[in-house]
């Protein structure tokens, strides 16, 4: 009788760790949402407190990138991520941080805002929702996501797999064109030793080899928009487009 009850208090303990656990998440999850009333909301409803609303401390980093709580010490203490007083880690800053991580729970947060960052694997993901860009290829070689714009048929490629950053590239004689139309630096890769193999995937023998690194959802949108010929855009055109891009 004294095991029955000593096995069914060590479930009702275990019970009690996960659910403490799925809380804990449901609160992490809330405190990352953009815009803080609706969160507030949410978690008003629940019965659920958000302590330190825009901050994030390690315990929290690291339950969402699924890492030790020592490695996310580790990358304070290399400043590549900074925390304020007793407050913690800005949660902007900290988002651009668990991106880069590959067991972060929540990736496409990043999505829903134009500023924060992204890589290769969320851009190649949000160019599926775009009616502007069709899907052509996967180069496995170069791990490279073939895209086409339908507007003109100009084609270009994103890292489909690229964790710490978005790269696309591209085959273009208008580079000046390009970066003045949407702000964003490309340079011309028309010389590296790997630049036969994109030859080849973008079928361009004589054009030169752009590539730039995407920053962010404002970047990629326009970007696309450039190449799709939609000309010059605003910073408000860019803004209320890539959220667009984002839902």
């Amino acid at each position: 009788m004294t095991n029955s009850n000593g096995s069914e208090s060590k479930r009702c303990r275990e019970a009690q760790a996960r659910l403490a656990h799925l809380l804990a998440l449901a609160r992490l999850r809330l405190k990352l949402e953009p815009g803080g009333e609706v969160a507030s909301t949410i978690a008003e409803e629940f019965g659920l407190k958000l302590d330190n609303p825009g901050y994030l401390d390690a315990h929290e980093i690291a339950a969402a990138c699924q890492l030790r709580v020592a490695t996310v010490r580790n990358a304070v203490s290399r400043r590549e991520v900074h925390v304020k007083g007793d407050r913690g880690v800005e949660i902007g800053e900290a988002l651009d941080w668990m991106v880069q991580r590959r067991g972060f729970l929540y990736p496409t947060i990043n999505l829903l805002s134009t500023e924060r960052r992204i890589n290769g694997l969320l851009a190649n993901r949000q160019l599926h929702a775009d009616e502007r860009v069709e899907a052509l290829r996967q180069v496995s070689r170069l791990r490279l996501s073939l895209w086409k714009v339908r507007a003109n048929g100009r084609c270009f490629g994103i890292n489909a797999e690229g964790l710490h950053q978005c790269l696309l590239t591209l085959p273009a004689n208008d580079i000046d064109t390009l970066m003045g139309c949407c702000s964003v630096h490309f340079e011309d890769r028309s010389e590296d030793p790997s630049i036969r193999l994109y030859r080849q995937s973008f079928q361009s023998a004589h054009d030169p080899i752009l590539q730039a690194v995407i920053p962010n959802m404002a970047s990629l949108n326009a970007v696309v928009g450039c190449l799709a010929g939609e000309g010059i855009i605003g910073a408000a055109a860019v803004d209320e487009a890539s959220v667009q891009m984002g839902r």
